[in-house]
C-alpha cells in the first residue's frame, strides 16, 4: 500500500469504503460457516448475483440480459433444492444464516464499488478488506461467542497452518477475484463464484458425515453450474472500458 501511496491519495476513499463492504461480506460470511452448518451459510451467500445483478440496473445501468434472467432463476433454483434437500430440525435457522445473507448484500455491493471505481489500485482495495474483515470478524465474536477467555496454545498450535492457508491461497484468491470484478459486471462475476457454492456442497459431503448430500441437493447442485454455463452462452460479450 505504501509502494502505491500516491493511488491511495488519489482514491482512498473508494478504497476505504469498498474494503469496508468486501470485508464485511467475508466477515459475515465466514462466521456465519461458523453458527450455522457449511451447505446454508454457502448457499445464502450465493443469493450474491440478485444483489449485484439488481445493483448493476440501478447503480451501473448495465443492461441485463435474459440470459442473465435465466441463469439466476436456475441458479437460486438449485440453490433451493440444495438448502431443501439438506434442511432438517437439527439444524433450525439462527444467527449464522442471518449473517450468510447479510454477507451476499455486502459483497454484492463492494464488488458493484470495485466496478464503479475501477481506477482503485488493487492492493489498497485488498489491505483494507483484510484489515475490515480482521476487525468485523473480532467484534461478532467477541459479542456473540464464548464468555471464556481461549486458550493460547491451541491458537499458536495452528498458526503456522493459518499462516500458510491464508498467504498461499485467501490472498492470490481475493486478489484474483478483486481484479476480476474490475473488468466483468458485478452479476456475471457472482454468478461465475457460484462454483464455490458446487465445491462447498461436496468437500462438506466428503469431510463433515453430518451434512452429507442426498439425491435432491445433488440436483441443486447440477443446476447451479448450470446456471453459470447459461449465462456464459446466452449474455453476448460485454464490452470493457
Amino acid at each position: 500500500m505504501l509502494w502505491q501511496g500516491a493511488g491511495l491519495r488519489k482514491h482512498g476513499h473508494h478504497a476505504v469504503l469498498i474494503g469496508l463492504f468486501a470485508g464485511a461480506g467475508l466477515a459475515f460470511y465466514a462466521s456465519g460457516l461458523v453458527y450455522s452448518t457449511v451447505l446454508r451459510a454457502t448457499l445464502l451467500f450465493y443469493l450474491t448475483p440478485v444483489w449485484s445483478t439488481l445493483l448493476g440496473m440501478v447503480w451501473l445501468g448495465e443492461r441485463v440480459t435474459w440470459g442473465r434472467w435465466a441463469a439466476i432463476v436456475v441458479g437460486l433454483a438449485g440453490m433451493g433444492l440444495l438448502l431443501g434437500g439438506e434442511a432438517d430440525e437439527t439444524h433450525p435457522l439462527n444467527l449464522g444464516d442471518a449473517l450468510a445473507f447479510l454477507s451476499g448484500i455486502f459483497w454484492a455491493t463492494g464488488a458493484s464499488m470495485i466496478r464503479r471505481y475501477n481506477a482503485v489500485p488493487l492492493l489498497p482495495m485488498a489491505g483494507f478488506q483484510f484489515a475490515f474483515t480482521a476487525g468485523l470478524a473480532t467484534s461478532i465474536a467477541l459479542i456473540f461467542g464464548p464468555r471464556e477467555i481461549p486458550q493460547v496454545a491451541p491458537a499458536i498450535e495452528v498458526l503456522p497452518l493459518a499462516m500458510i492457508a491464508s498467504i498461499l491461497f485467501i490472498l492470490p484468491t481475493v486478489w484474483i477475484i478483486f481484479w476480476a470484478q474490475k473488468v466483468l459486471s458485478p452479476g456475471r462475476a457472482g454468478l461465475l463464484m457460484m462454483s464455490e457454492a458446487l465445491v462447498a456442497v461436496i468437500s462438506a459431503s466428503i469431510f463433515l458425515p453430518e451434512e452429507r448430500m442426498g439425491t435432491i441437493a445433488w440436483i441443486g447442485a447440477v443446476m447451479i453450474i448450470a446456471a453459470c454455463l447459461i449465462e456464459l452462452a446466452a449474455s453476448a460479450p460485454e464490452r470493457e472500458d
